[in-house]
């Protein structure tokens, strides 16, 4: 299970990183979505990998303390 959500947590951020430079649409609706969007993701992945490690530690680490 874990290391399934590693790799797709793997793969989301290697797929964020180089889209983070890509130009924005330029119909101004769209460029306004488009930079809601990158504010939005910049947030969310770190705390989806913020969860995704407190995880392993409440299932492997913290039983045996």
């Amino acid at each position: 299970m874990f290391g399934f959500a590693t790799v797709m947590m793997l793969l989301s951020g290697a797929m964020q990183w180089p889209a983070r430079s890509l130009p924005c649409p330029t119909d101004q609706a769209l460029a306004a979505r488009c930079a809601s969007m990158r504010k939005s993701a910049a947030r969310v992945y770190p705390g989806a990998v913020c969860l995704y490690l407190i995880g392993p530690f409440f299932a492997f680490i913290a039983p045996l303390l």
